[in-house]
């Protein structure tokens, strides 16, 4: 059974973000499962909690969840032209733990790929914000991402809770991640090796023209 993780980069209550990977949760393959992350109620990263043994239980359980996943699922909004404070601070918890050594960055070797939302194309680029940080952090990059423009009168891609209502861009997120469940199963019978490697495939675009 292929364990993924899924981490939306907002915390609003009907973020689009978090509408798409309960969507994506809905749309696994038989032999995988998804569990999605709160990464509200962790605290700003601070390094001097873990050098003094003083991270709070939030952080204990969100490293051990982390630890124990195949592949992450990384949802993110427009921000700013780079990830959002909210995920970059989860981020920071799973990698920068006292020590030193690879054996505290929980994401070494593991499968990755990322679906994004926002009023234009512009996804697109945090997107690849985040590529840039999984290959530092010796990840294993799924190259095919959906993105989707929230505001599209054609497109109506979203209700009012943030849920995702086109039957097409559910189609495409089945795909992706059947195709995530395959490469961390391939992943894992080879063993994780911590060389970032990008798997080909295609970015799935649903913008104003669509």
């Amino acid at each position: 059974m292929t364990s993924i993780i899924g981490l939306a980069g907002s915390l609003r209550r009907a973020s689009a973000s978090a509408g798409l990977l309960r969507a994506a949760s809905s749309s696994l393959p038989q032999n995988s499962y998804m569990e999605t992350l709160n990464i509200g109620n962790l605290p700003v990263f601070n390094k001097d909690l873990e050098v003094l043994g003083r991270a709070p239980e939030s952080v204990r359980t969100f490293r051990q969840k982390l630890t124990s996943a195949d592949a992450f699922l990384f949802s993110v909004p427009e921000h700013s032209f780079g990830i959002s404070g909210p995920l970059m601070n989860a981020l920071d918890w799973g990698v920068k733990r006292y020590g030193v050594g690879a054996e505290n960055n929980v994401f070494a070797g593991k499968v990755m790929a990322v679906i994004g939302v926002g009023t234009t194309a512009t996804p697109i680029h945090y997107a690849r914000h985040l590529k840039d940080w999984a290959k530092a952090m010796d990840m294993k990059i799924v190259d095919k991402s959906i993105y989707v423009n929230k505001h599209s009168v054609s497109l109506n891609a979203f209700d009012k809770d943030g849920n995702l209502i086109n039957e097409e861009i559910k189609e495409e997120l089945e795909k992706l991640m059947k195709e995530i469940t395959e490469i961390a199963q391939e992943n894992r019978s080879f063993g994780r090796s911590t060389a970032a490697h990008e798997f080909a495939g295609t970015h799935q675009r649903f913008a104003m023209s669509f």
